[in-house]
């Protein structure tokens, strides 16, 4: 199986520009929710409102959960997992999906450890790079 590699790590000016511009962007309908220990950010959880989805309910979609090394295992992951759930149920989701690699056991054991059950009931599609342009241009 091919995973995506990432080349070169963005710089901090590469980073806050494509933060602006896609992230946040005009076009974009993520939501950030971030983890503060007094002025320094030392967690985030990204995420957008799918639909539709079941019983005329939004689907909350979680993309990216990340917590500084420093503060793992101090109960900062969960408490953004809980908030990003109370954003669910205030905005009408009926749940909460997500995916993780598998190659990172930390998180498979984290998302475990607050009840979350892992499903076999769907498959992780991707098409990338060139192959994504070639489909794209296909007649």
């Amino acid at each position: 199986m091919e995973y995506y590699q990432v080349d070169k790590i963005p710089d901090d000016s590469e980073t806050t520009a494509y933060v602006r511009d896609y992230v946040l962007g005009e076009d974009s309908d993520v939501k950030v929710m971030m983890a503060f220990e007094g002025d320094t950010g030392i967690g985030l959880a990204s995420f957008s409102i799918m639909y539709p989805s079941p019983n005329l309910k939004g689907q909350l979609y979680l993309k990216e959960l990340f917590v500084d090394e420093e503060y793992r295992g101090k109960g900062v992951g969960q408490a953004l997992m809980k908030a990003v759930a109370r954003y669910a149920l205030d905005h009408n989701c009926s749940r909460m999906d997500w995916s993780a690699e598998k190659t990172n056991p930390s998180a498979l054991e984290f998302y475990q450890a607050i009840g979350a059950t892992p499903l076999d009931i769907k498959v992780y599609y991707r098409i990338a790079s060139e192959d994504l342009e070639s489909f794209a241009d296909q007649k």
